[in-house]
C-alpha cells in the first residue's frame, strides 16, 4: 500500500514538474491606468500573448503580442480634442530573467501602432446670418506606435497560474485633430493581473 502511494505520488511529481518546464506559452490578462502629462487618468486593460523562442535557463527570449485598450480620456485644455480613446498593438521582444525563480524581472521593446478615436467640437461662422455654429465631431487615427516596459512575473504553488505587475509606455503620434501642435504623444501604463501558462 504505501509502495503504490509512493509510486503515485512520485508519479505526479515528475509529471507537473514536466508539465511546468514545458510551458512555452504566456496569455497575461492585466487591468489597470494609463497616465500621459496632458491628458486625464484613464482605465486600461490588456491581453498579452507570449511565446518563449528561446530559453538559456538564466533568461529567456520571448515573442509577445500585447495588445492595450485604454478608455476614455479628457483632451488636454489647450487643444481641439474634448475626449478620447486609444488601442495600442505593438508586437515586442521581452527578455525575462530568471525564469524558474519565484519573482522573474523582465524588459520588453517593440513597435507596432496605435488608434485613437477622438470627439471634439467643431466652430463654424456662418456669413450669411453672422452666426457661429457648433457641432460634436467624431474622428479616428492610426499612428506609428513604440512600446518599451518591464515588470515582474510572480510564481503560484498552482504551475500554471500567475501573477504579472508591470510598467509600459507608448511613444505614439498624436490624436486628430492636433493641427501640428504637437508630434507625439506619451502613453504611461501601470497595471497588474494573472498569468495562464501552458
Amino acid at each position: 500500500m504505501k509502495r503504490s502511494v509512493l509510486t503515485a505520488v512520485l508519479f505526479l511529481l515528475v509529471l507537473f514538474s514536466n508539465y511546468a518546464f514545458a510551458q512555452k506559452n504566456e496569455l497575461g490578462l492585466l487591468a489597470g491606468a494609463t497616465f500621459s502629462p496632458d491628458n486625464s487618468t484613464a482605465v486600461s486593460f490588456q491581453g498579452n500573448y507570449g511565446r518563449r523562442i528561446v530559453d538559456f535557463h538564466a533568461a529567456s527570449l520571448y515573442l509577445e503580442l500585447p495588445v492595450v485598450g485604454v478608455t476614455r480620456r479628457d483632451g488636454p485644455s489647450n487643444k481641439f480634442v474634448d475626449h478620447f480613446s486609444s488601442i495600442f498593438f505593438t508586437p515586442s521582444l521581452k527578455v525575462k530573467l530568471l525564469p524558474s525563480a519565484p519573482i522573474s524581472p523582465f524588459v520588453s521593446a517593440g513597435g507596432g501602432f496605435a488608434h485613437f478615436s477622438s470627439t471634439f467640437d467643431s466652430v463654424s461662422f456662418n456669413s450669411v446670418t453672422s452666426t457661429f455654429t457648433s457641432q460634436t465631431v467624431n474622428t479616428s487615427n492610426t499612428t506609428g506606435a513604440f512600446q518599451a516596459g518591464g515588470g515582474f512575473d510572480i510564481k503560484t504553488p498552482i504551475p500554471a497560474l500567475g501573477f504579472r505587475v508591470e510598467v509600459r509606455e507608448f511613444f505614439t503620434g498624436e490624436p486628430d485633430p492636433d493641427f501640428g501642435l504637437n508630434d507625439r504623444h506619451h502613453n504611461l501604463v501601470a497595471g497588474g493581473g494573472i498569468v495562464f501558462r501552458f
